[in-house]
C-alpha cells in the first residue's frame, strides 16, 4: 500500500512538472551586431558607437531572465553579446553559424527558455521568420546601415508562434 502510494505520487510530480514544462512558452530576443569598424576587414571589431549600443542593450537586457546567449563567431557579434553576458548567470555565448539557421531554429524551439540572439543583417530576419514558423520569403530586410531593430519572437506553448519589432535605442530602457 505504501509502495503503491509512493508511485503514484511520483507520477503525480513527474506529470506536474512536465504539464509545467509544456505551458511555458519561449522567448527569444534578436538583434543584428552592433555597428562595427569599417577597417576593411572581413572581422571588424565594433566602432565606439557600436561599444554604447552593445553596452545599452546589456541594460535593456538586465532585468530579462535569459536562459541563452547565441552568436556568431565574428567579433563584431561576440562583442555585441559580451555586456550582456557578464551581467548573467549564462557561463558562455552559445555559438552558431549562419548557415545553418534551420537548426538553431530547431535548437531554440526545443532547448525552450529566454534567448538572447545577436547575427547579422541577412541571418536575423530569417531566424525570426523560422522561429514564428514564417515563410523566409516573407522576412524583413536589414539595411546595412540599420542597427536599430529588435526583434521579440513568443513561441506558445501550442506552438504557435508571434513577433514584434520593439525599440532598441537609448530612448527605450528595459523589456
Amino acid at each position: 500500500m505504501i509502495l503503491r502510494t509512493l508511485c503514484l505520487s511520483l507520477i503525480a510530480v513527474v506529470a506536474a512538472c512536465s504539464t509545467t514544462m509544456k505551458d511555458q512558452s519561449t522567448t527569444i530576443y534578436l538583434v543584428r551586431h552592433a555597428e562595427k569598424a569599417y577597417d576593411g576587414t572581413k572581422d571588424p571589431d565594433l566602432s565606439p558607437k557600436g561599444v554604447i549600443r552593445a553596452q545599452h542593450l546589456a541594460q535593456m537586457m538586465k532585468a530579462v531572465p535569459l536562459t541563452h546567449i547565441h552568436s556568431t563567431p565574428y567579433k563584431r557579434t561576440r562583442q555585441t553579446t559580451n555586456p550582456t553576458l557578464k551581467q548573467s548567470n549564462i557561463e558562455a555565448i552559445t555559438p552558431y553559424s549562419g548557415s545553418d539557421l534551420e537548426d538553431v531554429a530547431q535548437f531554440i524551439k526545443t532547448t525552450g527558455g529566454t534567448h538572447l540572439v545577436v547575427g547579422h543583417s541577412n541571418t536575423t530576419p530569417k531566424l525570426v521568420a523560422l522561429l514564428s514558423n514564417q515563410p523566409v520569403a516573407n522576412a524583413l530586410e536589414i539595411k546595412e546601415n540599420q542597427f536599430d531593430l529588435m526583434f521579440r519572437v513568443t513561441i506558445n506553448a501550442d506552438g504557435t508562434a508571434n513577433h514584434e519589432l520593439l525599440p532598441y535605442d537609448p530612448n527605450f530602457t528595459s523589456y
